[in-house]
């Protein structure tokens, strides 16, 4: 890796030996002893030698695609966008237990299914199923993924209000495919599945909930992100578990 000229930019490059542009020192976080190997988990800074700066994430924004520059450098525990940890492997979600197969109902009728030939990535509204077709899986870092294809429901880089749901590859911890299940109503939120109480699909970066394009549950709407009802819920966000099946 290479600095610009500007000394903030950075860039793949050729290697030369002992180039100064091309020098970096690992500054671990935290006080006591450092490491004399990584174990994933404490944090450090990359200090780019010439400059004396530290990379980071550009404009910190932990995004799929950003790219990295050099800003003045925090001490002690550091900042998190410019702290970095060694991993040697990359990690994995798993399905978690008992929460398998599930098929998201938005009314009595129509539920989330996979794309259409002609909506092409986008999820649909489609008639409800017990098949495949409109059965989902819910993982560890927060993904809902299409148990058939292994895909994941996510929203595009930059999607706001009425940006549709779409289903394509998985990226473990992504901010893109990131959702959280809110209970509506009042009461301690269920430990286990169950149809009898309905919810919202609140995707976590933007804070906005998947619902019905235009309120209308049919055949072939799109899901797009809405602002989330309050806890009472609205029919046009409101989702059930259609089938709750033993694992």
């Amino acid at each position: 890796m290479s600095i610009a000229v500007d000394g903030r930019s950075s860039a793949l490059a050729e290697c030369i030996y002992k180039s100064p542009v091309q020098v970096f020192d690992v500054l671990w976080n935290g006080n006591g002893k450092w490491p004399t190997k990584s174990n994933g988990k404490q944090a450090f800074r990359i200090q780019h030698r010439q400059s004396q700066k530290c990379m980071a994430i550009a404009r910190g924004n932990a995004l799929s695609g950003n790219g990295l520059e050099l800003v003045k450098c925090v001490s002690g525990k550091g900042q998190a966008a410019q702290n970095w940890r060694g991993v040697g492997a990359f990690p994995t979600a798993q399905p978690l237990k008992s929460w398998k197969k599930l098929t998201f109902a938005g009314s009595s009728s129509f539920c989330l299914s996979n794309p259409t030939k002609k909506s092409r990535k986008k999820v649909s509204l489609q008639p409800c199923q017990n098949n495949l077709k409109s059965s989902y899986d819910l993982f560890n870092d927060g993904s809902i993924r299409h148990t058939r294809s292994g895909k994941c429901l996510l929203i595009p880089e930059g999607g706001r209000g009425k940006t549709a749901a779409l289903l394509d590859e998985c990226t473990i911890n992504s901010p893109k495919q990131t959702f959280k299940i809110d209970w509506n109503g009042k009461g301690r939120t269920p430990k286990k599945l169950t149809n009898e109480r309905e919810f919202r699909i609140r995707h976590e970066s933007t804070n906005l909930c998947l619902g019905a394009q235009y309120g209308k549950w049919e055949a072939g709407n799109k899901v797009v992100l809405r602002k989330c009802a309050r806890k009472t819920g609205h029919v046009s966000q409101n989702w059930r578990f259609l089938t709750i099946k033993t694992q």
